[in-house]
């Protein structure tokens, strides 16, 4: 018979009952969702990190903004200080009826050189303002009343300063120096554009930069040692007539010879006839540098080169009065260079008696009006003048060569060579004054 072998079972495997197919990968799909999850963390730690990168990169370049568009503010200042007439919003202006800045917002003391600080109608500060308006500044300078400007209507950042100046203590104060400040925000917020120490100010809107500087600034370049006679020349003086008034009238290096009808005369008062101090040694020995450096204190170049300086071209023909008068007119406090001859050939006031000119001319000086008077000091670089003519000089005359004719009225004025030397010149950053940090 033949044998049926017996069905063969498979053993179980250890352990226990075999698992369905189904169940098998749990160990894998719990793997893989915490490595998710891990990779979720990274990824927000990651978002986390880079936002705070983002928002630190933002603050820094506001705050970035903000020192920079308050530095530009001083420095902005420091400029329209040596500038001549502005209108409202800041720009040139070619009108008389217009101040300059430094008319607009500070008054100099005629007398002591202190400086004070103009405000408005109301007592309140007068603040010329700026904003960046994304193609270049819109300014405001109120002659009365606060700034008027427009903050731009976009989102990006615009920023914007507010000058004021402030008197150095004491009474009077220092002469020639006053304090400038600047407050800048990243936008055009006049809560954020407050200075410290006024009520309800803040360090801050929102999210905007704000940053503050200030210096001292002070005046110089003018008549820092002005002549003291009348007319001062470094070689030799030889007129043929008119009239000097001063208690020293004539001082030169060489030899000094006038014509008899010349008149002389001194203040009221004053004992003994007016001086004429011819040959001094002092004067002789110094080189036409040093005798421009003497009335200054500074090189010629140095002195053209001033920020305040207002330079013509008068090298290829002689400038006239009338020219001379306008660029006066249109910038007070600020010394006249003029670069070549200059004509005297129409009558009327060159300065005035509250606004005197110093004025430098390296040519001659030819005079055929006989009714012009220059109120303020003239001083002729020129090695040989060959004519004065019938010059008419309220305040006082310096040669750096020989004057060999001519017909002058020179009257010497102290007040007002006094005024001319505390009033006129360029305002610079007094150094080691400037500061970013809150009083």
């Amino acid at each position: 018979m033949k044998r049926v072998a017996a069905p063969h079972h498979r053993r179980p495997p250890r352990g226990g009952a075999a698992r369905p197919r189904g169940q098998r990968g749990i160990a894998a799909l719990v793997t893989v969702l915490v490595l998710f999850f891990i990779v979720a963390l990274v990824a927000a730690y990651a978002s986390r990190n880079l936002i705070f990168e983002q928002r630190t990169a933002a603050n820094q370049y506001r705050s970035t903004a903000a020192i920079e568009a308050a530095e530009a503010g001083l420095e902005w200042a420091l400029a329209m200080l040596n500038h001549g007439r502005i209108d409202a919003a800041c720009a040139t202006s070619s009108s008389t009826a217009d101040t300059s800045f430094r008319q607009r917002y500070l008054n100099i003391d005629a007398s002591t050189g202190s400086i004070a600080v103009r405000k408005t109608s109301t007592g309140a500060d007068l603040l010329p303002s700026c904003v960046f308006d994304g193609t270049g500044r819109s300014c405001s300078c109120p002659s009365d009343g606060a700034p008027t400007l427009a903050a731009p209507s976009d989102s990006a950042v615009h920023p914007a300063f507010r000058i004021r100046f402030k008197p150095l203590p004491g009474t009077p104060s220092q002469p020639g120096l006053v304090q400038v400040e600047s407050v800048a925000c990243t936008r055009l917020d006049p809560t954020c554009l407050t200075f410290p120490g006024t009520p309800g100010a803040v360090l801050g809107v929102g999210n905007e930069g704000r940053a503050y500087v200030t210096a001292l600034v002070g005046l110089t370049g003018g008549a820092t040692s002005p002549p003291a006679a009348a007319l001062t020349a470094l070689g030799r003086v030889a007129l043929a007539g008119g009239a000097i008034h001063g208690d020293v009238a004539v001082q030169a290096g060489g030899t000094v010879s006038t014509d008899p009808s010349m008149t002389l005369t001194r203040s009221p008062g004053s004992p003994g006839s007016p001086a004429v101090l011819a040959s001094q040694a002092a004067l002789s020995a110094l080189s036409p540098e040093r005798f421009f450096a003497a009335q200054f204190n500074l090189w010629s170049q140095t002195f053209r080169q001033q920020p305040a300086a207002v330079v013509l071209d008068c090298s290829s023909s002689s400038c006239d009065a009338a020219t001379l008068r306008q660029r006066i007119a249109l910038n007070p406090g600020r010394p006249i260079w003029v670069d070549g001859s200059l004509a005297i050939d129409s009558g009327g006031n060159i300065g005035s008696a509250d606004s005197p000119v110093l004025l430098v001319v390296t040519g001659s000086v030819a005079v055929t009006a006989s009714d012009a008077t220059i109120h303020g000091l003239l001083y002729v670089q020129t090695a040989d003048w060959p004519d004065a003519g019938a010059l008419q000089v309220q305040g006082a005359v310096a040669v750096e060569g020989d004057l060999d004719t001519g017909t002058p009225q020179i009257a010497y004025d102290p007040a007002l060579i006094n005024r001319l030397r505390l009033s006129t010149g360029s305002f610079v950053l007094v150094p080691g004054s400037w500061h970013d940090f809150y009083p």
